[in-house]
């Protein structure tokens, strides 16, 4: 679960909760979204500010260094437009979700 607050320190909300098997990464974008990696169930998730899934990379549960899956994914960098993730290769993608 990801908990924010304000420069207070006061409480705004809570997001993710049940998501995350082992949390590993956290990346903030150009548009306000959370790019998360989870290197327990092998995800990367794309969540909106306010918390809704935008986006699911790889297989739950599902390690695998092949295609689209990943096997414990540790990080995402952006560049430009076009998103970068990195665990021992790297791996590109337009961006455009279906």
């Amino acid at each position: 679960m990801l908990t924010e607050y304000d420069e207070k320190g006061d409480f705004i909300q809570s997001i993710g909760e049940g998501l995350f098997a082992h949390p590993h990464g956290l990346r903030i974008d150009a548009d306000d979204n959370l790019w998360t990696t989870d290197d327990g169930s092998h995800l990367v998730l794309k969540l909106g500010p306010s918390g809704n899934v935008l986006l699911v990379l790889g297989r739950i549960n599902t390690a695998a260094e092949a295609n689209w899956l990943f096997n414990r994914p540790a990080d995402v960098a952006f560049r430009e437009k076009r998103r970068h993730l990195c665990r021992r290769r790297l791996w590109q993608f337009s961006g455009r979700e279906v």
